[in-house]
């Protein structure tokens, strides 16, 4: 299998990547701009509060994304 680069580190990115590698790729590259992954489901600590930047939206019962992540 040929190398897999994906670009952007947040919950797609990295359900992409265990996706890849749960179909027989090892050879995988993962590229965020951030100094760790996460994306929008990272929380920032603001004034000692849990703080999100975007929202998380998952669809029903049998989507693919909610399937992976239960």
């Amino acid at each position: 299998m040929r190398r897999i680069r994906i670009v952007g580190g947040g919950l797609t990115g990295i359900l992409a990547a265990l996706q890849a590698h749960r179909l027989g790729a090892r050879d995988i590259e993962l590229y965020e701009r951030l100094d760790q992954l996460g994306g929008v489901a990272l929380p920032q600590l603001r004034d000692g509060r849990e703080m999100r930047e975007g929202c998380i939206y998952f669809g029903p019962k049998g989507d693919p994304i909610r399937s992976l992540l239960e």
